[in-house]
């Protein structure tokens, strides 16, 4: 069994806290980084403070920035992996 420990942004303003963190998510074209992840194997997730603005197009057209939560800089869950990586 390994540990992994994996990075989440602050949830987005619009989901607020209900949303759980879930999963372990790459970058495109970085698949090879979780390629070692087992069944078994425990994930950590760790919650920055903040993250990449989010746009959403309101009525009239017109983009406008979507802020996160302040995130809480810490560990905020530990999954044990189920299945392979998948796309």
């Amino acid at each position: 069994m390994k540990y992994w420990l994996t990075t989440h942004w602050a949830p987005s303003i619009r989901d607020g806290r209900a949303k759980q963190h879930e999963g372990v998510w790459v970058q495109d074209g970085c698949r090879e980084a979780i390629d070692p992840v087992t069944p078994g194997d425990l994930v950590f997730i760790y919650e920055s403070k903040g993250g990449k603005l989010e746009e959403e197009i309101d009525s009239n057209g017109n983009k406008k920035a979507v802020r996160r939560e302040l995130g809480r800089k810490g560990v905020v869950a530990l999954l044990r992996v189920t299945g392979s990586p998948t796309e």
